[in-house]
């Protein structure tokens, strides 16, 4: 029996982005699989972007542009609005690959499956990013959203991206995702899209998923404080204490991955570099714990 292919719904978050904007909407309306929409949450542009929205209003199914709480705020508003099975959060400076909605949802690839992921391709080039992985693996790399196609139920069932966390709540939701046998999780070798990683320097901290992922992965899934994987949730645990000039306590959660992390010399150098920063030589780390809506959209 011959089953209608799934629509996918390509939610677009975007602000003060009307340099870029373009080519990311026409990356889709290029895709030549026929059941898919667009839909696009401005958190209120100044910039142009929103006359850049209103030329392809034919193309988008749904537009919104007002202020919001942030990045995860408007992928949730993406998410209520969509009518799709699947849906793909693409960046406003990022590109669909061409032809991967035909490629993956012409087929059968998605049958039985609630999380596709692949790969990126970095800014164009021959490089890419992006590998088969598990829960285990995932405590120390998340997967960006530019390579996952997610089905709704992974909504239906968490409802949205938890607020609680400002910068990574991608990675908590992926954390989850993978840490649910019901599940079904896929890797296909394929570029989902073209990622843009120039000017990507974030160096604000969110502190409370740190803080909280480190004490989940020690009291409840039982990891020892001496896991190579919790190096990097020590150390930016560890930053943020300085920041707050916990010094002795700071100092000691950072130099924890060099002790014990898998990439000591990394950890090494990041200390060096936020030292730099105290006696003003590059840009400086900070946390945030309840950013504006223009901070958060710059750090994403």
């Amino acid at each position: 029996m011959l089953t209608m292919p799934p629509v996918v719904s390509v939610i677009i978050v975007t602000f003060n982005a009307n340099k870029t904007l373009q080519s990311a909407i026409e990356s889709i309306t290029e895709q030549r699989y026929p059941h898919k929409e667009i839909i696009v949450i401005d958190g209120g542009s100044r910039d142009g972007t929103v006359e850049t929205i209103s030329a392809f209003n034919n193309k988008i199914s749904y537009r919104i542009s007002e202020p919001d709480r942030g990045i995860y705020d408007a992928m949730n508003k993406g998410i209520k609005a969509a009518t799709g099975e699947w849906l793909f959060f693409l960046g406003s400076d990022d590109r669909l690959s061409p032809g991967i909605l035909e490629s993956i949802f012409g087929t059968d690839t998605y049958s039985g499956i609630d999380f596709l992921y692949g790969k990126i391709n970095l800014d164009g080039t021959t490089r890419t990013a992006g590998k088969e992985t598990n829960f285990e693996e995932m405590i120390e790399y998340n997967i960006p959203h530019q390579a996952i196609f997610y089905n709704k139920s992974i909504f239906r069932k968490f409802g949205g991206y938890d607020l609680t966390y400002k910068i990574l709540a991608d990675y908590d939701l992926n954390l989850k995702i993978f840490e649910t046998p019901e599940f079904n999780k896929k890797f296909l070798d394929k570029e989902f899209s073209i990622f843009n990683s120039r000017g990507v320097s974030n160096r604000t901290i969110d502190v409370a998923f740190f803080s909280n992922r480190l004490t989940y992965f020690i009291n409840e899934v039982g990891l020892l404080k001496t896991d190579k994987r919790l190096g990097k949730y020590y150390f930016f645990v560890g930053v943020a204490e300085v920041l707050r000039k916990k010094y002795f306590k700071g100092a000691v959660n950072m130099m924890h991955p060099v002790l014990y992390g898998g990439r000591r010399f990394y950890y090494f150098m990041v200390g060096c570099n936020v030292l730099l920063t105290f006696i003003g030589i590059g840009r400086k780390f900070k946390y945030v714990e309840v950013p504006t809506s223009e901070e958060l959209h710059d750090m994403n």
